[in-house]
């Protein structure tokens, strides 16, 4: 049996979803980007990249998946082949090697976890020394929108970790507040003053913001903050 013939419900969240956060090393630094999925047959993926720099074939990539039941995966796959289109686009083939974590969350567990992001995001304020915000606020409402799809990307012994962000970011000029009750295993090996990528897929685009780490205890519960320090916007629409 091949890897999709026993995971019928991920290649169908993956075909509805179409645009998927992944994260990968290229060049020895961890990068995260949207993957368009244009074609799934058997245990082979077509795919287009979008960036500035692809991921080079040999290499390893791992996927998000977030269906609408709130049945969330993270599939690691191989990639068997590479090839620059545009200055910004890539075709890739995948070979999908395994399944890195397969999660079923309830929604009432999702919905508390937005409820006491929106209360932290009180015991936060923006950097009085930062020059400048770093994120206007159609920025900040597509990092906080509900219905995105959204995941943190870091490293750990020289290897991604993607986590899958069901809830939300609560977003300021500067920052970015999420929960870590319901990844707090994977988001354990966070450290502060790690770097962190965090991005978000809407319809038509992707952000994608680059910071430090800093973990938040608080009587509200644990929290993760990104401090941001750029924002990268990706058009997977125009190709």
């Amino acid at each position: 049996m091949d890897f999709f013939q026993a995971h019928s419900k991920l290649i169908d969240a993956m075909r509805h979803r179409g645009v998927l956060l992944a994260a990968s090393l290229a060049e020895g630094a961890l990068q995260m980007l949207p993957i368009r999925i244009t074609d799934i047959e058997r245990d082979r993926i077509s795919a287009e990249g979008y960036g500035t720099r692809g991921i080079p074939a040999g290499e390893s990539v791992l996927l998000e998946v977030t269906s609408p039941s709130l049945l969330i995966w993270v599939v690691r796959a191989w990639v068997q082949e590479a090839s620059q289109r545009t200055a910004d686009v890539w075709s890739y083939v995948l070979e999908p090697a395994g399944m890195e974590s397969e999660k079923l969350l309830e929604p009432r567990s999702v919905s508390a976890e937005v409820t006491r992001v929106r209360t932290a995001r009180r015991i936060v304020t923006p950097d009085p020394q930062r020059a400048r915000p770093l994120m206007d606020s159609s920025v900040m409402e597509k990092f906080s929108r509900l219905s995105a799809n959204k995941a943190v990307a870091f490293e750990v012994d020289r290897a991604p970790m993607l986590v899958p962000m069901p809830s939300l970011f609560c977003a300021s000029s500067d920052s970015l507040i999420f929960g870590t009750e319901l990844f707090w295993r994977e988001l354990s090996a966070l450290w502060d003053g790690d770097d962190v990528l965090a991005g978000v897929v809407l319809e038509g685009g992707v952000h994608i913001a680059s910071g430090r780490f800093r973990r938040i205890l608080s009587p509200l519960g644990r929290f993760g903050l990104i401090s941001v320090e750029s924002v990268e916007e990706l058009n997977t629409s125009v190709h």
